[in-house]
């Protein structure tokens, strides 16, 4: 725009008779009074604009709202202040928070490779790290309650059990076995393709079951089986405590491994549970084997050793075989899955 000088006035171009070059110079005004109006009516609306701001409700209607008053708290906000996270800046602009960003799922622990010292039992370690017994059981399926200085305890970062990846494994597989979902197993291992799974790798079933202990024996006559023999046995029950006669089953288990729960053999597993003590239905180094071999008292081995094919090497007092053993004497046996009445395993 182009401003034009008309004697002592100023005015813009938009007259529609002004002359040059020295002739008459006389004009009038056809739009400058009504463009001053626009310009001042401007002027007086910025500076009018602070207590528009504070004194004019803005926002949801009173019912929506829940207040009496629309706009009140933000009115009352001294300026440069926010209500509920929203306000005016020092300039006049309307400032809104940044939507939240919703924040990370929770980072589970990782796994912990813990080395047993002395002193260390399965049981104290589960209550160190939150976890239940039978999850270490379930993801250290070579170990017992009692642990040896320099035994090697995987500790999972949550309940359930820690596998070692097969190459026949799948997750449908794993969460079928160990009663777990598959979307679970996959998201808690952010598995990318969890139709390949990393052979030899472990791999966390969230809240799974690992194999679970039988039921306590009972008191009462019955017939028990293994494989195609059978054995019908009356129990005897004891109410004496932790001290076994000498040649007995029960007194050389307990000079192997404490048993305070006293009673006798058969009285073993459901007293050990009560006890705390970790129990299960699979042979372990150093775990007790309770069985009705002994169709009244039940019997108690001592397992020495664990094979590939399942079965197992118990040492043991009071049992009569062709290779020895017998009263006060202790032998050695090598024990088949399915040939024994068992009762189960005291780890």
């Amino acid at each position: 725009m182009q401003a034009i000088v008309t004697g002592n006035s100023w005015s813009c171009v938009g007259r529609v008779d002004l002359q040059l070059g020295g002739k008459k110079r006389g004009t009038f005004l056809k739009y400058a009074a009504p463009r001053f109006a626009t310009h001042s009516a401007v002027l007086l609306m910025a500076a009018a604009m602070p207590w528009v701001v504070f004194h004019v409700p803005v926002g949801a209607s009173p019912a929506m709202a829940g207040a009496s008053v629309p706009g009140a708290a933000m009115a009352a906000a001294p300026f440069g202040r926010s209500v509920d996270g929203i306000g005016w800046s020092m300039s006049g602009s309307l400032v809104v928070p940044a939507l939240p960003v919703t924040p990370p799922g929770e980072k589970h622990r990782d796994l912990i490779y813990y080395q047993a010292v002395d002193g260390d039992t399965l049981r104290a370690l589960a209550s160190k790290y939150g976890l239940s017994v039978n999850t270490l059981l379930w993801s250290n399926p070579k170990l017992v309650d009692r642990l040896t200085v320099g035994q090697d305890v995987v500790i999972p970062p949550v309940d359930g059990v820690l596998v070692k990846v097969a190459a026949s494994d799948t997750v449908a597989s794993l969460a079928q076995k160990y009663r777990a979902e598959s979307d679970a197993i996959i998201e808690f291992n952010l598995l990318r393709h969890p139709e390949t799974l990393p052979v030899g790798d472990y791999l966390m079933v969230p809240y799974g079951v690992g194999p679970e202990p039988a039921s306590v024996p009972q008191p009462n006559a019955q017939t028990v089986s293994a494989g195609k023999r059978s054995w019908f046995v009356t129990p005897v029950y004891s109410a004496g405590g932790a001290s076994y006669p000498f040649g007995q089953c029960t007194w050389y288990v307990n000079t192997r491994r404490p048993a305070p729960w006293g009673g006798n053999a058969w009285q073993w597993f459901g007293r050990a549970r009560a006890y705390g003590r970790p129990e299960g239905p699979t042979p372990r180094v150093g775990a007790i084997m309770v069985t009705w071999e002994s169709p009244y008292w039940g019997h108690v081995a001592y397992v020495e050793q664990v094979y590939s094919d399942g079965s197992w090497l118990v040492s043991e007092m009071n049992y009569a075989s062709p290779t020895g053993g017998g009263w006060g004497r202790v032998s050695y046996r090598h024990v088949i899955p399915g040939t024994i009445p068992l009762i189960g395993f005291i780890y």
